[in-house]
């Protein structure tokens, strides 16, 4: 009886729902949510189908899927009461713009560390890594590209924002943002499942980190990331991504790959200076504005100091995340969704 009550204890310790949650246990299932659609898409796939999974349809059936079940369910049963806290305020349509011309820089980066990173990746003579998820299509039509800014931007961008730059931003204290700047990233990498982009995704994990922080909404992070996927589309014949699927050895990579990244990535860091400096002032003066002189924000004084310690968050639901991104990333390496 003892040990049945020790082992109830330790399940209810490590698996209950924590009050208050902490930063670590959402990403349990944001990892087996993951999980669950990556093996639902390989099984699907395994039958006959009309369409492949690297087709438009085949991404718009499982993209929003993951994003449904990885990202928004845990959000909306881990939302806290606080929505100030998770969502943020709404602090005018001028800083959602300023966002979401800031994923310029971003588009930049992500394309620019995607071709180089490709480049040599293969020059030390590894396979080509596909992401888990990813579609390749040339149909132009009107409703494939509506489909693609909804299953490709839209729905990415209100999952990650929310999921990431507000219920696990709402789980750190102020005084943590460092911590939760640098765990929201590796997390945020660690979901994409894309081994290419890697370094192009840990700066924009950094990047939505920023406007949340000077946003102080999820909005910010929603439109810099829209702002992003629109700049891809519009300025891709200027700068475009390495076709991985058109390659099979560096010898494949054009040169003027080379003679567009390295540029952008100078263009990049002026431009993300530019917005730092515009985001900052903009957040002093809001602030300021808002609450005064002292800059205290009371309701979220409370909503800090009802927080758990930074320690909770690292606990077993933390443990099975990696465990599981882990075996995710090693599926991806073998490829076994193709």
């Amino acid at each position: 009886m003892d040990f049945k009550h020790k082992f109830l204890k330790f399940l209810k310790f490590n698996f209950g729902i924590p009050k208050p949650m902490n930063w670590g246990y959402p990403l349990m299932f944001c990892a087996l949510g993951t999980l669950l659609v990556y093996l639902l898409r390989i099984v699907f796939f395994k039958g006959q189908t009309d369409f492949s999974s690297t087709s438009l349809i085949g991404y718009a059936t499982f993209m929003p899927l993951l994003i449904l079940v990885a990202l928004l369910l845990p959000s909306a049963f881990f939302a806290d009461k606080n929505q100030v806290a998770m969502i943020g305020r709404y602090t005018g349509i001028g800083v959602i713009v300023i966002s979401f011309f800031s994923g310029i820089p971003m588009m930049l980066v992500n394309t620019s560390f995607h071709n180089l990173f490709s480049y040599f990746w293969l020059k030390l003579g590894n396979k080509t890594v596909f992401p888990a998820f990813f579609y390749m299509n040339t149909d132009l039509s009107v409703s494939a590209q509506v489909l693609k800014f909804f299953v490709d931007i839209l729905i990415p961008a209100i999952g990650f924002s929310i999921f990431f730059y507000g219920l696990l931003w709402s789980r750190f204290r102020k005084s943590e943002q460092t911590k939760a700047i640098i765990i929201i990233t590796i997390f945020f990498c660690l979901f994409n499942l894309n081994l290419m982009d890697i370094v192009g995704l840990a700066v924009m994990g950094w990047w939505l980190s920023f406007l949340r922080t000077k946003t102080e909404n999820i909005w910010g992070p929603v439109a810099g990331f829209v702002g992003m996927k629109m700049s891809e589309a519009m300025f891709g014949s200027i700068i475009s991504k390495v076709d991985l699927t058109t390659i099979i050895t560096y010898s494949d990579i054009n040169d003027s790959y080379f003679y567009s990244s390295v540029p952008s990535l100078f263009i990049a860091l002026i431009m993300f200076s530019f917005f730092m400096k515009l985001l900052g002032d903009f957040n002093v003066t809001y602030n300021m504005n808002l609450f005064g002189a002292d800059g205290v924000d009371e309701e979220m004084l409370e909503h800090e100091n009802a927080l758990p310690p930074f320690k909770r968050g690292i606990n077993m639901g933390l443990i099975i995340s990696v465990i599981v991104f882990v075996i995710l990333w090693i599926l991806v390496f073998k490829s076994t969704q193709l």
